[in-house]
């Protein structure tokens, strides 16, 4: 897992992605500045939680972020695909999103949905009884 600490006082933003290739874990993003980014993240390996509004993630132009799990505060964001207007206008999360384009997709890792179709096939075996 990764902690990013921009620090505070409104400083310069920072850019984290272009040395994600490859990583798991989760992301955990704390300290009270603006962060976003750099590069496309195609592939679904890390879980992104931003732990409170004094972090704005900027949704950049162009650049598009799958994860395996979205966390903004309190908000825990369903398996989709979301643009920041989305984010801000369905979930409320104004206080954590900026939106200059792009998108993010919470892609569920397949442990999670293993377990998730075996305990719907429990339900179902129990049903039938």
């Amino acid at each position: 897992d990764r902690r990013l600490d921009p620090g505070s006082g409104g400083g310069a933003a920072i850019a984290a992605g272009t040395d994600l290739s490859g990583f798991t874990g989760l992301i955990s993003v704390e300290g009270n500045q603006n962060f976003w980014f750099a590069s496309s993240v195609a592939t679904a390996t890390f879980g992104l939680h931003v732990v409170d509004a004094d972090n704005n993630y900027v949704m950049q132009s162009g650049v598009d972020v799958k994860v395996t799990s979205g966390v903004f505060g309190s908000t825990m964001l369903p398996a989709g695909t979301y643009t920041g207007s989305d984010l801000i206008s369905d979930y409320s999360l104004g206080a954590y999103i900026t939106d200059n384009g792009g998108t993010i997709t919470v892609i569920p890792e397949p442990t999670s949905l293993a377990l998730l179709g075996l305990g719907g096939l429990i339900v179902i075996h129990r049903r039938r009884r």
